[in-house]
């Protein structure tokens, strides 16, 4: 990292104090948060302070059990997807059925508008902004080594993706603020069921109409939204192709529904699919690597001495590099065959700072609840049974 001091970490009590234990003493960062503003805006993943914890209240009420348990938003896309797979054994990419999946999802959840990426017509609109987005993340990564001026090269693309995914977004934002309607009847929001799609956006315009934040705060949630779940999806599914086994075993387990939808309380009940998904967390974590920055002379309890195992000072405006992917493959922790997918390992593993899928701390992910009631449990539902799913 070009004139930064970085720390690099697979430690989970250095994790937990940068996380938890310190919380106060480490930011985003400037650099960070520069680059990101580009594409994202002005939000929860682009703020610390008051201003952070001011977007992640507005955010909670979409994560309420009474939404996340709502498999009415998931349905029908499977039931596109599930349709999508050819039944021949020709290959196919399912990556980008599952970006389009949680595109849809994503934008019900926080605006009660679809963007029909599953649609004919709607999937090549979501295939370029899955391009667009993929590739202006790649841009900003390389911001945060690089530095911003990296972004407008004259060959990066940059300017057309950020336009492109401006301009998507922008019609989406567009949508609801025509739909919403502050006088349409005498009950405060505040009072409304916390069920509603599209609440978390209709508190954000009781704020401001601003297209820029409100523009912001949709794109956030896309990120969020679209990029972990699908993520595991993807990496979930490319491991049962490989393992007709597992496959077999997770049939076992809801052949007892008989083809129907099970309850959000028998979907709890499925301890191998949740191992299964524990598994594909560990070892793909939706973000394998994260940082933060400190803002004060603090320090971690690990890492100096002779052996690794005293405490080191973090002077102010070091950069702590924590390593997930990493830490979730580490032999001490998970065994001999760490890098191995074995959902059965999870019968007995109590983890604790040395597995963070979803980050821990006052910025935990906020959808680490849905885990329980995921689309994959959904999709495997609605998959036939007996179904032959195998890697070429």
């Amino acid at each position: 990292m070009l004139g930064e001091d970085v720390v690099f970490t697979i430690d989970p009590e250095n994790i937990r104090t940068v996380l938890a234990t310190k919380f106060s003493d480490y930011s985003l960062g400037d650099k960070r948060k520069g680059a990101l503003s580009h594409v994202f805006g002005h939000g929860i993943m682009t703020t610390d302070g008051a201003a952070w914890s001011h977007f992640r209240k507005l955010q909670l009420p979409s994560f309420s059990r009474e939404i996340l348990s709502d498999t009415r938003i998931l349905d029908g896309n499977l039931t596109q997807i599930i349709s999508s797979i050819p039944g021949d054994g020709t290959s196919f990419d399912l990556q980008p059925l599952f970006f389009a999946l949680l595109l849809d999802t994503t934008s019900m959840i926080f605006c009660g508008e679809p963007v029909f990426c599953l649609d004919a017509e709607g999937s090549v609109t979501a295939s370029h902004f899955s391009k667009a987005f993929d590739d202006s993340q790649r841009s900003l990564r390389n911001a945060l080594y690089f530095g911003r001026l990296s972004l407008w090269g004259p060959f990066t693309g940059f300017r057309d993706n950020q336009a492109y995914i401006h301009s998507f977004v922008n019609q989406v934002v567009h949508k609801v603020l025509k739909n919403y309607k502050k006088s349409d009847d005498d009950v405060p929001l505040s009072e409304k069921p916390r069920w509603i799609p599209g609440q978390y956006m209709r508190h954000v315009i009781e704020e401001t109409e601003d297209p820029d934040l409100l523009r912001a705060a949709l794109t956030q949630a896309f990120l969020g939204g679209r990029d972990t779940t699908s993520g595991l999806l993807t990496n979930l599914w490319f491991q049962l192709a490989r393992r007709p086994d597992v496959w077999g075993k997770l049939e076992d387990e809801i052949a007892f529904l008989q083809g129907r939808k099970p309850t959000t309380e028998e979907l709890k009940q499925l301890k191998y699919l949740q191992w299964c998904l524990n598994e594909a967390l560990r070892l793909f974590p939706p973000v394998p690597v994260n940082r933060r920055v400190a803002v004060r002379d603090t320090m971690l309890p690990r890492g100096g001495g002779p052996d690794g195992k005293a405490p080191i000072v973090i002077a102010k405006g070091t950069v702590v590099d924590y390593h997930l992917y990493s830490m979730h493959r580490r032999e001490d922790f998970f065994g001999s065959d760490a890098t191995e997918f074995k959902p059965e390992r999870w019968e007995d593993l109590k983890p604790g700072w040395n597995f963070l899928p979803f980050n821990a701390g006052p910025r935990g992910c906020l959808g680490r609840k849905s885990l329980n009631i995921s689309p994959f449990d959904m999709a495997l539902m609605h998959a036939p049974r007996n179904s032959c799913i195998y890697a070429g």
